[in-house]
């Protein structure tokens, strides 16, 4: 905005792309798998899932070490189980829970790991918070996601300067942010 002070910035929030009022919006930062017809995207952020849960279930005879130790813990879901389905299948691991639990919203995933209810599946945007002041923590086992962010707009608005440039500020906002991440807390 210091750079740019005749840009307008109003920030609105959306748990769905169907939700994004395109009449008010001329850019979004969408979770999801393109294509979408009739617009424009970039990626912004490739995202790696990975466990984090409180750190309590990383201590005891039950303490998850590897991936096969999931197999003692309650998972937690946001969706349908494919993420997690996912997530096992590139690790080799296989679960079935009874236990586990559905969530309709990731808030309350994430604080249900926290409260030591079981293991999530988050990346290191989303939990950056919680990581770094300990209240979550993640074993080393991570894979790409089936989702990741992109920075997406309606085909019409595709050419228009300023779109262009705050698309690509965002994209090298967010590479600085996870390059300084994955150097100094990830290494």
């Amino acid at each position: 905005m210091a750079d740019n002070p005749r840009f307008r910035l109003t920030v609105t929030t959306s748990g769905q792309f169907q939700g994004v009022d395109w009449k008010k919006t001329d850019v979004a930062v969408v979770y999801g798998i393109p294509p979408w017809p009739g617009f424009w995207w970039r990626l912004l952020h490739g995202i790696h899932m990975t466990p984090v849960c409180s750190p309590q279930l990383l201590r005891g005879p039950t303490a998850i070490r590897q991936p096969s130790d999931l197999a003692y813990h309650r998972l937690l879901h946001e969706d349908d189980g494919s993420q997690w389905r996912r997530y096992q299948g590139a690790v080799g691991g296989g679960h079935v829970g009874l236990t586990d639990v559905y969530f309709d919203d990731f808030g309350i995933v994430l604080q249900a790991a926290r409260d030591g209810f079981g293991v999530a599946l988050s990346d290191e945007i989303i939990s950056a918070r919680d990581l770094d002041e300990g209240r979550l923590v993640t074993p080393p086992m991570s894979v790409p996601a089936i989702h990741n962010y992109y920075c997406i707009c309606p085909e019409t608005k595709r050419g228009h300067e300023e779109v262009l440039y705050f698309v690509d500020w965002l994209i090298a906002e967010a590479s600085l942010i996870l390059g300084y991440r994955h150097n100094t807390l990830f290494p």
